[in-house]
């Protein structure tokens, strides 16, 4: 799975949400929460307070309000503790529900709520050869810094141009003869395996 990350719920309610009253997530498979208590925080009305508790098993959020919520409010929280997918397809649907305090079901919308997420890229990236003499078996260092952390499981792949030693024919040739090593991995998090 991807890092955790902040999401961003927002919408306008048809009805009116009491004071402990609630919305809930649910959220596709494709995607995990942390369960416990999580950090939130209603931007808007920024008058509101919540509580957020996640739930893994049930893959659900709730959102819990301190204050009531009028109808036709806008409104958005931003719930912490939330991982975007693995992969930049899109979700399958969130489900959105609210309830009053009683947990009487007022609002819901159960298709349409997409989420795609975007593949990092690197920031930075070089290569340093410790041999610069013409076809002599090197040690290559690649140096790179990726824009999103890569978790325990994750994988980074380096491709090698082919060339042509002749240019006047169409040998193509691999760059790589034989075996390589990968001699070491620095800097990385110790979530890395």
């Amino acid at each position: 799975m991807s890092a955790v990350t902040t999401l961003s719920l927002y919408s306008t309610t048809i009805n009116a949400i009491d004071a402990g009253g609630k919305f809930q997530i649910i959220i596709p498979i494709t995607t995990a929460v942390s369960s416990g208590a999580l950090a939130c925080t209603m931007i808007e009305p920024s008058s509101i307070t919540v509580s957020c508790v996640g739930n893994s098993g049930s893959r659900t959020i709730n959102v819990t309000l301190n204050n009531p919520l009028a109808a036709g409010t806008f409104f958005q929280v931003n719930i912490n503790g939330f991982t975007n997918p693995d992969s930049t397809l899109t979700t399958a649907t969130f489900e959105f529900y609210t309830f009053d305090s009683l947990g009487t079901a007022l609002d819901s919308k159960t298709s349409g709520i997409l989420l795609t997420a975007t593949a990092g890229s690197l920031s930075s990236a070089s290569l340093d050869a410790a041999d610069q003499t013409v076809a002599a078996l090197n040690l290559i260092t690649f140096t790179f810094t990726t824009t999103h952390k890569v978790t325990k499981g994750g994988s980074f792949e380096v491709k090698i141009p082919k060339w042509n030693p002749n240019a006047g024919s169409s040998n193509i040739l691999s760059m790589i003869q034989g075996s390589y090593l990968c001699v070491s991995i620095q800097n990385l998090e110790s979530t890395i395996s």
